[in-house]
C-alpha cells in the first residue's frame, strides 16, 4: 500500500476559470485549470489497480475486451476541494444550501477505461452506457488526460437504453456534450441521461477521470 500526502496532492488553484453553459437539454458548469498538480494526481490514479465498476460496466468481458474500474482516494478530513464544489454546487444549481450534501465528502473516486478487441467494443456507431447517477444528485467529473480531441468528453442523451451483458448499446440519441479539456470540471445534475464519449484513442491510452456526487434531497 503506498501512502500519499493527499491533502498536497490535491491542492486547487487559486484562481478558478467558471463558465456556465445552458443548453436545451439543461444546464453545466466548467471550471477548467482546477487542480495545482493534476501531472502528480494522473500519476497516483496509474498507480493503482482499478476494482471493477459494477452493473453493466461488468459484463463477463469486462477485463478481457475492455476494462472499466473504479479507484479511491481516501482523505481524513474533509478536503478543500470538496468545500469548493459544494459552493459551486449551490450556487450555481440554485439548491437550498441545506439540502446539498456531499455523497461521501472524505472519498474522491476515479475511474480508469481501456478497451482492448476492436471488434467487440464498437464505439463509432455504438454508445457506451448512457446512464444516470440519481434523480437528487449533482455529480463532478474531472477529466484527467492531455489533448483531449472534439470528440471527446461526456456525452449527453435523449434516454437510457436497456443494456444486456455489454456496456455496448444503440437507441439513445446523442442530443449535447460537456467537452473534455485537461484539469477541467464539470458539474452537471446527473439525472440526464449521460455517458462517456469513446474514441480510438482508447486502445493505446487508458482514460482517467475523477467524479465526486452531491446529494439534493434528504
Amino acid at each position: 500500500m503506498n501512502f500519499i500526502n493527499l491533502s498536497h496532492t490535491f491542492e486547487i488553484n487559486e484562481k478558478l476559470g467558471i463558465e456556465v453553459k445552458e443548453e436545451s437539454w439543461g444546464k453545466y458548469l466548467i471550471v477548467d485549470n482546477f487542480w495545482k498538480r493534476p501531472e502528480k494526481i494522473k500519476e497516483y490514479c496509474l498507480t493503482y489497480h482499478p476494482v471493477k465498476l459494477p452493473g453493466v460496466y461488468s459484463s463477463p468481458d469486462n477485463g478481457s475486451k475492455y476494462y472499466d474500474g473504479r479507484i479511491k482516494f481516501v482523505f481524513d478530513e474533509m478536503p478543500l476541494f470538496t468545500e469548493v464544489v459544494y459552493y459551486l454546487a449551490h450556487t450555481y444549481f440554485n439548491k437550498h444550501e441545506l439540502r446539498v450534501r456531499q455523497h461521501n465528502p472524505y472519498i474522491l473516486s476515479g475511474n480508469i477505461f481501456e478497451m482492448y478487441d476492436l471488434d467487440y467494443n464498437k464505439f463509432s456507431d455504438h454508445s457506451y452506457a448512457p446512464h444516470i447517477d440519481g434523480t437528487d444528485q449533482i455529480a463532478a467529473t474531472w477529466y484527467m488526460n492531455t489533448d483531449y480531441s472534439s470528440d471527446e468528453g461526456t456525452g449527453v442523451y435523449d434516454c437510457v437504453p436497456h443494456m444486456k451483458n455489454t456496456p455496448w448499446c444503440t437507441g439513445a440519441n446523442l442530443i449535447g456534450k460537456m467537452p473534455a479539456k485537461y484539469n477541467r470540471m464539470v458539474l452537471y445534475e446527473s439525472h440526464i441521461p449521460h455517458g462517456q464519449l469513446v474514441t480510438d484513442r482508447w486502445f493505446s491510452e487508458k482514460r482517467i477521470s475523477l467524479v465526486q456526487f452531491f446529494d439534493t434531497k434528504y
